[in-house]
């Protein structure tokens, strides 16, 4: 089934392939040969592991396959992978420390920092201090121009309230002091919501 030539075929084979990998030890490099193969083995591997990453067994494996595909070159690919954050509850977040950094760090975070934002404004828990990364790469994503010439502000509302959050729940004064470097930016920069916020 990996290998036909029939996309539905290989989509259902890559589901299967990737979920025997995660049951057993031995059909591990099916879920390796998958994140290895086709645009469509890889969309489906990455389905897999952002349904499964919560299993505490299973966790390693499928967070592993997700780092690597949120470096992937296809946008299609990486996208799905970054799904996995719309997954999150209540305090989840802080628990997948390694995820975020790696995240933030990848070509996902580039093209689509929408569902990590998300999943900061979702969570519970104390906001970590990488959420300070997380708004200033927008900011300098943002400084990129639109067709027309005009900066692109998108998330100026979101990272507002973020960066408001991580200054009134910090005690360290460095973290706090950053928050208001990147305000002072984002007011030069005439960021939408930062007023409200």
């Amino acid at each position: 089934m990996l290998a036909s030539d029939l996309p539905e075929v290989v989509k259902v084979g890559a589901r299967q392939a990737c979920l025997s990998s995660l049951m057993l030890q031995e059909a591990r490099y099916l879920g390796e040969s998958c994140l290895a193969g086709t645009e469509t083995h890889r969309i489906w591997a990455a389905e897999i592991f952002v349904a499964n990453l919560k299993i505490a067994q299973l966790r390693q494996f499928c967070e592993t396959g997700l780092i690597q595909l949120f470096n992937d070159c296809n946008e299609k690919v990486h996208s799905q992978a970054s799904r996995c954050f719309f997954q999150f509850e209540g305090q989840e977040l802080g628990k997948y420390r390694n995820l975020v950094e790696a995240f933030v760090q990848s070509r996902a975070f580039e093209t689509n920092p929408r569902d990590l934002i998300y999943a900061l404004e979702k969570t519970t828990a104390k906001l970590p201090d990488i959420t300070c990364v997380v708004c200033e790469k927008i900011i300098n994503i943002s400084q990129t121009k639109n067709c027309d010439n005009t900066p692109n502000m998108a998330y100026g509302d979101e990272i507002s309230k973020l960066l408001i959050r991580v200054y009134s729940q910090s005690k360290d004064k460095k973290l706090r002091s950053r928050c208001l470097d990147i305000v002072d930016c984002m007011a030069q920069t005439g960021f939408y919501g930062l007023n409200k916020a």
